[in-house]
């Protein structure tokens, strides 16, 4: 039931290193897809992994196995959620700020919002929490982790509007310090990503 599949990609600040991790993880999705556990286990059987693997992906414990990450240096408890390349590669180019530390378990995008954000809003938390990372901010991110896996909160939830309006303008004023106060268009994906997948306020 552990996966190792999930691997990793870092790049340096620069953007010319690469390094890649395995994580540790409780697989999710059978190995071979529902139709094929149904046909193997039965029905009843495949019903209740549904419903087991539900409750893991709403609150979180999914990633328990990351302790070991955590044991072995490889990750933080709090930090960006590691990515594939092709996610990476996806991102504006301030996924270099984002790069510069090690993975996490949790964050700040993980707490608010979770999966109903879009990259780009992933993105601007993750820059953001690296940039303002203190012990009220620890706190905040440790508490809602812990609703989370208490059942008051889930994986996809409503992020906190006046959060990401802080978050959008402090990663654009880091953009303009950092020499790209020209980049139009990268300003305006910063402060225009709306904070959901739809792209629109929910």
């Amino acid at each position: 039931m552990l996966s190792v599949n999930r691997r990793s990609f870092r790049r340096s600040a620069s953007d010319t290193g690469s390094e890649y991790s395995s994580f540790i993880k409780f697989r999710t999705i059978p190995r071979n897809g529902w139709d094929s556990l149904e046909a193997e286990s039965g029905r009843a059987r495949a019903k209740i992994y549904r419903r087991f693997v539900a409750f893991l992906r709403k609150t979180g414990l999914d990633e328990l196995p990351q302790l070991i990450n955590i044991a072995r240096g490889e990750m933080r408890f709090i930090g960006p959620r590691p990515l594939t390349a092709d996610d990476y590669f996806s991102l504006p180019e301030i996924r270099r700020l984002r790069s510069m530390c090690h993975p996490g378990v949790t964050g700040l995008a993980q707490v608010n919002g979770g999966q109903a954000l879009d990259p780009v809003s992933k993105l601007v938390l993750d820059v953001y929490q690296q940039s303002r990372l203190n012990l009220r901010l620890v706190i905040l991110i440790v508490l809602r982790s812990a609703a989370r896996i208490f059942g008051f909160t889930s994986a996809i939830s409503r992020p906190c509007p006046i959060l990401l309006e802080r978050a959008k303008t402090t990663v654009a004023d880091q953009l303009r310090a950092i020499g790209h106060g020209d980049d139009a268009a990268l300003i305006d994906a910063v402060l225009g990503c709306s904070g959901n997948l739809s792209g629109s306020a929910t």
